[in-house]
């Protein structure tokens, strides 16, 4: 019987520390993280998706939120213009 494979703790899920050197810009996050990140609970992250307040979407049962869509839901919550990138022209 095989060991079961793990990542090692520098590549490993970002509910882990992972070193600044191996950083890298997310591209969609978990509902979990997502409230965590806009400073509001688990619970009512779930159900700002549940309101379609964000938009979501799921792959092979794990729901994400676009990191974009996420910020796009805190600049507008604020009343804020949503600043664009500065490298898109």
């Amino acid at each position: 019987m095989s060991k079961p494979r793990t990542l090692p703790a520098e590549l490993s899920t970002s509910r882990t520390t992972i070193p600044a050197t191996k950083r890298f810009d997310p591209i969609s996050v978990r509902i979990d993280d997502a409230g965590e990140i806009i400073g509001v609970s688990r619970d009512k992250m779930w159900r700002l998706v549940r309101d379609k307040r964000v938009a979501s979407f799921k792959i092979d049962g794990c729901t994400l939120v676009l990191w974009e869509d996420l910020r796009q839901f805190v600049y507008l919550s604020a009343g804020r213009p949503i600043e664009l990138d500065p490298g898109a022209d």
